[in-house]
């Protein structure tokens, strides 16, 4: 549906745990996502679906603990 409508690109506000006191951007866990948003399989599964539809994808935060080799494959806004 988002390629039919013509959108370019997915953004996610973070998904890290958090107690969501401020809407996850309170976060208590930079280096696991808050499971209101599912598994860490889960997020790789929709930034390699994104990426399917030609799509590119911008998450919110990284963190010293982002696997740097599974953010390298994330391409961003303006990136070709």
């Amino acid at each position: 549906h988002l390629v039919y409508l013509g959108v370019g690109a997915v953004w996610l506000s973070p998904v890290y745990k958090s107690p969501m006191a401020d809407h996850g951007y309170d976060i208590s866990d930079f280096c696991d996502i808050d499971p209101v948003f599912g598994t860490m399989n889960d997020f790789e599964k929709l930034v390699e679906e994104v990426h399917k539809r030609g799509l590119f994808f911008q998450h919110a935060h990284f963190t010293k603990c982002t696997d740097w080799r599974f953010a390298n494959r994330v391409k961003t806004i303006g990136e070709k």
